[in-house]
C-alpha cells in the first residue's frame, strides 16, 4: 500500500468520525465507496478499532440510549436495525440485555400505548386494541408484550 493513499484513506476515516459514529461495517463500505481497496478500509478500520475509535459494543449501547429517550422501540426492531448497521448478533444480544431490561420495554411500550391511545379517542375496544396492537408491534414490541400492555391499558379483553 501506498503511504500517501494509506494516509488519505485514514484522513477520509476521521473526517467521517468528525461528524457521527459508524459501526465497523459503514466505515468500510464507506472507505471502499470512496474507492479504497478492500484490504486497506480493513486496514484503517483495525486502526481505528485499535485507538477507540470504532466500537461497534459502544455503537450499539449509544443506539440503544438513543432510542429509549428519544424514539422509543421494542427489543426486536432495535435488534433488527443494529444488525442492518453490520453490528454482530452477539454484540447485539449482550448490548439489549445489559442496557433495556425488561421492565424498561415495558415502561417504553406501555408509555407508547398511552399517548397513541389519546390519538385514537372514540374508538370502540376491539379497534382501539387492534390498533394499538398494530403500532406496538411495528416499533418492535414482541406479541406478548404487546398483549400485556394493551390488557393494562384496555382490560382482560382480548379482541
Amino acid at each position: 500500500m501506498k503511504s500517501l493513499e494509506r494516509d488519505a484513506a485514514w484522513d477520509y476515516a476521521l473526517h467521517l468520525l468528525s461528524y457521527h459514529s459508524f459501526t465497523r461495517q459503514e466505515m468500510e463500505k464507506r472507505l471502499q465507496r470512496k474507492g479504497y481497496s478492500e484490504e486497506l478500509a480493513q486496514s484503517v478500520v483495525q486502526r481505528l478499532e485499535e485507538l477507540g475509535l470504532l466500537d461497534d459494543r459502544e455503537y450499539a449501547r449509544r443506539w440503544i440510549e438513543r432510542h429509549k429517550e428519544g424514539r422509543p422501540a421494542g427489543r426486536r426492531l432495535l435488534a433488527w436495525q443494529l444488525r442492518q448497521k453490520g453490528v454482530e448478533e452477539n454484540i447485539v444480544a449482550t448490548q439489549l440485555a445489559e442496557d433495556l431490561s425488561r421492565e424498561e420495554e415495558r415502561e417504553l411500550a406501555l408509555a407508547l400505548a398511552r399517548k397513541q391511545l389519546n390519538s385514537l379517542g372514540g374508538l370502540e375496544k376491539r379497534k382501539l386494541w387492534s390498533r394499538l396492537a398494530g403500532f406496538l408491534q411495528r416499533r418492535g414490541f414482541e406479541w406478548e408484550l404487546v398483549e400485556e400492555v394493551l390488557r393494562t391499558l384496555l382490560g382482560e379483553e382480548a379482541t
